[in-house]
């Protein structure tokens, strides 16, 4: 499964109005949705005990990137990447995965 569905399609599943309004007006998950979509998770309780007690290593698809079956020409894939690693994966942003995120 994906870390977050962040495209509009799952907006009805929000509880923040801002943020179901937002992700539907855009179509498509910018990064700031996608940063409050994934500090939602992991500040989800149980969420929050598993990655305190193991590690956890992920790697980016096309639905990673914002929106359902994105590609290399979604405007915001740089930045997703970016959004997942540091701030789901809370990778430093020197480490190899944070460093190739950024490249885009």
């Amino acid at each position: 499964g994906d870390a977050i569905y962040a495209d509009k399609t799952q907006a009805k599943y929000f509880n923040d109005s801002n943020l179901r309004e937002a992700l539907i007006s855009q179509n498509a998950g910018t990064p700031i949705i996608m940063t409050q979509l994934y500090l939602d998770l992991l500040a989800h309780p149980e969420y929050s005990q598993l990655v305190n007690e193991t590690h956890i290593f992920g790697s980016i698809d096309d639905h990673d990137y914002g929106t359902d079956n994105g590609d290399t020409t979604f405007k915001y894939k740089r930045e997703a990447a970016i959004e997942y690693v540091e701030t789901f994966l809370r990778q430093d942003p020197d480490s190899i995965m944070a460093k190739r995120a950024q490249t885009g």
